[in-house]
């Protein structure tokens, strides 16, 4: 009884960091879109270029995270909404979206304000594998 109370103590480790994922890193097939005063219906950017334009040689730093995980549930749509309201001198100047294909549906309000509302709906059916990231100058 003891061995098998081991072996599935060992079994669940392994599975928990099997799924980990380091904040530095992106799973593969991970799309990100980032949405700015340039881009307001947003675009698809790499790892590096996201980078490139984070502080403190970029012109962005990261305010806030959200990551969402939920598996699909079948013949049914699912939500996923993250607020933000900082202090009146921190504006949202652009976000990101990271995300695995098919594109889910995103509604936002406007940035440039101290406020950030962004909704994500998946297709009927699908997971949510989805992380929203804030940034301000």
């Amino acid at each position: 009884m003891r061995s098998f109370i081991i072996i599935t103590v060992l079994s669940a480790l392994a599975a928990c960091y099997g799924a980990a994922v380091l904040p530095s890193e992106k799973p593969e097939g991970y799309i990100t879109m980032v949405f700015d005063e340039e881009s307001p219906n947003g675009r698809v950017v790499s790892e590096a270029e996201l980078n490139n334009w984070m502080a403190p040689n970029g012109w962005y730093y990261e305010v806030s995270t959200w990551k969402c995980e939920a598996p699909p549930i079948y013949g049914e749509v699912q939500h996923f909404s993250v607020k933000y309201e900082g202090d009146p001198d921190v504006l949202i100047k652009s976000y990101s979206i990271s995300y695995y294909p098919p594109a889910p549906v995103i509604h936002y309000s406007p940035i440039g304000t101290n406020f950030m509302e962004v909704n994500i709906t998946t297709l009927v059916g699908r997971e949510i594998h989805t992380t929203v990231i804030l940034y301000s100058s």
